[in-house]
């Protein structure tokens, strides 16, 4: 049994997991997102969209829409999130 089919058959630890999940991002993205939007890897007049797959509750892609707001974006995951 992977992962997924775990949690599905038990709502609660995968609502716990993703808590973790966006805890835990909390914690270490807004640095790393910061570093990455002023890197000379972003072009910041170009018109982009970031598309965010496995973005959990989409803290991530939150973070990056703040620093570049020239961007679009897009966050796909499993049908079930939990707030």
């Amino acid at each position: 049994m992977d992962l997924w089919e775990y949690y599905s058959q038990r709502p609660e630890e995968e609502r716990q997991f993703q808590l973790m999940l966006a805890e835990v991002s909390n914690l270490l993205l807004p640095s790393v997102v910061k570093q990455f939007s002023q890197s000379s890897f972003v072009d910041k007049n170009a018109s982009i969209t970031i598309v965010d797959v496995g973005g959990g509750l989409g803290g991530m892609l939150s973070l990056l829409l703040g620093e570049m707001p020239h961007a679009k974006g897009v966050l796909f995951d499993q049908g079930t999130i939990f707030l």
